[in-house]
């Protein structure tokens, strides 16, 4: 169902964003004289690695491996943190959907330089789902900070997401976008997650003996 509803969807946005597409890769060539779709690779689902389409908002070859922290301390124009802060060099990633590479909703993909830095474990929870062009974290407060500062977004997604939790959060982004609401983790409704995962072995041999009940 999750994939039906990424093509059905992803096409009516890749016909719906299709002039806005062509006015930002208007104004990226304009801007930087090169070509305005700006292709990097990422991290996939079990660990493939994938070419992800933006709209280029940096000169060619510029601080392509710079954090947002980095990118905030560099010389980028007024007009390159408008689109970038409303996410509007991501809308091409819409083709990603169609094609099969990417989820509507899902983790943020990485660019590969953060394999290193990423913790082993987080990084494998990650990539057992499609990445996605919108999630909790995206849409999240935290989102101005680091994926690897704000674990617990990408944890329930994977953890627990339903079917009901990506149509919820598909309608929610246009607001955060807008910066109208943003979603806070321990609002969202019980009813939209599934359930939790059992503990692991080790971790059930681990609880305290007053947590088990008597047989």
């Amino acid at each position: 169902m999750k994939r039906a509803t990424d093509v059905s969807i992803g096409l009516l946005l890749s016909i719906a964003t299709a002039p806005i597409i062509a006015l930002l890769a208007a104004w990226s060539t304009v801007s930087f004289r090169a070509f305005p779709f700006f292709i990097q690779e990422r991290r996939g689902v079990d660990g493939t690695v994938f070419k992800l389409i933006k709209i280029r908002t940096l000169p060619a070859g510029k601080l392509t491996t710079a954090t947002k922290y980095e990118l905030r301390q560099s010389d980028i124009p007024r007009s390159s943190w408008f689109i970038r802060d409303r996410h509007l060099d991501e809308l091409p990633q819409v083709w990603n959907v169609v094609i099969g590479t990417m989820s509507l909703v899902g983790p943020r993909p990485l660019p590969l330089h953060n394999d290193e830095i990423i913790p082993a474990e987080f990084d494998e929870l990650r990539r057992s789902v499609l990445p996605g062009c919108t999630g909790l974290w995206q849409i999240s407060p935290d989102a101005s900070r680091l994926v690897t500062e704000a674990q617990e977004y990408d944890r329930l997604y994977v953890e627990r997401g339903t079917w009901r939790l990506d149509l919820w959060v598909l309608c929610r982004t246009p607001m955060a976008l807008a910066g109208i609401s943003t979603l806070q983790i321990e609002r969202i409704p019980a009813w939209l997650l599934g359930r939790a995962p059992r503990p692991s072995r080790s971790e059930a041999d681990e609880a305290p003996l007053d947590s088990i009940s008597a047989s």
